[in-house]
């Protein structure tokens, strides 16, 4: 049965009903312009072509493009993996980025999911193979000396100086300061009670919303896992070391602003905060990533290219499909 039209508010015409066509693209996470697949149903004016989806067609949208993003990165890893291929072996360049045995062989097959940081980096190391390869190369064979890390530590002043047992001391001399000098709220347990209950009630009612956001927090962890954590004090050495060179590499890779950067990297801005600020340890390809962008500026350049011709590549010329047009009524 043939969908009710729905009026265009752009031209005029009833003529929205979901349609298919050729040429579309939308904003998905690190691509600018992900192609959407033809046979994909969104509501579209027949006239001017304009798009009206809703929030289902949205959603069901996301789901779609979650699979079409994968498939574009394997596909790309893979590219880039055999183009390494020339260069050296898997083996010797999976321990070279602290990849698991295997890891590449099953990338190269287009099988797993590939972090987009990944990607990055090995898309980055083929474009300049083999001194890129070498670059790496000498990178983890330097010796860190503990004078480097330890001026590190001491360029830090005041505040940003102290560890995290300082600071959550300061904070609790704040709170008592104010709650002596009567300057704080106090809230009753009942009032906090009553108040997280009305909170809460309001937002649990909408089970859609949370079992989104239970699916967004745990893609969330387990792509932050793949990339950086968090670690207990006292850290080890290698962790230490692993957390100052990202710090110290981040502000000298050449971007207009951090915003462009996380987007260049496929980092939240809060990802890249904490690794700026030496709070998370760098996975070793991220780390790696990070030290050929500080080092080579023009890989920064040749990256925005990449994203470039990327969305060249897959925006297809539209031509407008013979449809059936619903009269004006």
């Amino acid at each position: 049965m043939r969908p009710e039209a729905a009026r265009c508010l752009t031209c005029g015409s009833k003529s929205v009903i979901p349609r298919q066509a050729q040429g579309r693209t939308r904003v998905f996470r690190v691509f600018p312009s992900l192609a959407v697949p033809d046979d994909f149903m969104i509501p579209t004016c027949g006239r001017c072509r304009a798009e009206y989806p809703d929030k289902a067609t949205n959603a069901a949208l996301d789901r779609v493009l979650s699979g079409v993003y994968r498939r574009e990165l394997r596909r790309q890893a893979a590219k880039a993996i055999n183009h390494l291929a020339l260069h050296m072996r898997q083996r010797p360049l999976e321990l070279l980025l602290g990849l698991a045995q295997g890891y590449l062989s099953r990338l190269a097959a287009g099988k797993g999911n590939p972090s987009a940081q990944l990607v990055l980096l090995l898309r980055s190391l083929a474009d300049s193979a083999p001194e890129s390869l070498e670059a790496v190369r000498r990178y983890w064979a330097m010796s860190p000396y503990e004078e480097e890390i330890d001026m590190v530590t001491k360029k830090r002043l005041g505040f940003a100086a102290m560890n995290k047992e300082k600071h959550q001391e300061i904070a609790r001399r704040g709170g008592r300061a104010a709650q002596e000098q009567g300057l704080a709220r106090t809230f009753s347990p009942s009032e906090a009670s009553e108040a997280g209950k009305k909170g809460g009630s309001v937002t649990s009612a909408n089970r859609g919303h949370m079992a989104a956001i239970g699916q967004k927090g745990a893609s969330s962890r387990r792509t932050k896992v793949q990339i950086a954590r968090f670690t207990e004090a006292p850290r080890s050495r290698e962790d230490t070391i692993a957390s100052e060179l990202a710090a110290r590499a981040i502000p000298n890779i050449q971007t207009r602003n951090r915003t462009e950067l996380a987007a260049l990297l496929g980092l939240s801005r809060v990802t890249l905060q904490e690794l700026t600020k030496g709070e998370l340890v760098p996975a070793r390809p991220l780390l790696a990533l990070l030290h050929l962008l500080s080092a080579r500026p023009e890989l920064v350049a040749a990256l925005e290219a990449f994203w470039s011709d990327y969305r060249a590549a897959i925006q297809v010329p539209q031509t407008a499909p013979d449809l059936p047009m619903v009269s004006d009524g």
